[in-house]
């Protein structure tokens, strides 16, 4: 994976990840997912600052970054930048898929009362998933789309 493929993965799956979020959560109540409004605006509260913080570092970069440096990267690591830049995403949409069909699932309107996950627990999950996410991938962006000149 070359440094550009990475910056394109990057800004397209933050931009993805941010309008599918966001049109799930303003949906969701329509269709009779069992979250009220105020939830759904809690969770966008969690769910979308990591992205936006990326895109916003992309976007700078496009208009002051050092492009001669973006572009450098050992030939021998790209196989470990692509590992690192997509293993993280896809473990986001992986897990917060898997907490939003649970979530669903064990508050559906035939589900025994008072079992269900609660949208606590539903927000201290997205909350550590988003973590995971940060932790691993905050570094890899911020070399991407580094604006230092040297």
């Amino acid at each position: 994976m070359t440094i550009l493929k990475a910056q394109m993965f990057i800004v397209v799956s933050s931009i993805a990840a941010t309008g599918l979020l966001l049109i799930f959560y303003i949906i969701a109540p329509l269709f009779g997912y069992p979250l009220e409004y105020d939830q759904s605006i809690r969770l966008i509260q969690i769910n979308t600052p990591v992205f936006l913080g990326y895109m916003g570092s992309a976007t700078q970069f496009l208009f002051t970054g050092n492009t001669d440096r973006a572009r450098l990267i050992d030939k021998g690591l790209e196989p470990l930048l692509r590992v690192l830049v997509i293993g993280p995403i896809v473990v986001f949409a992986t897990a917060t898929s898997a907490c939003l069909i649970a979530f669903g699932i064990t508050n559906r309107q035939s589900a025994a009362s008072g079992v269900g996950m609660s949208v606590e627990n539903l927000s201290v999950l997205l909350t550590a998933i988003l973590g995971l996410l940060a932790v691993t991938t905050s570094v890899i962006v911020s070399y991407l789309f580094s604006t230092a000149a040297e």
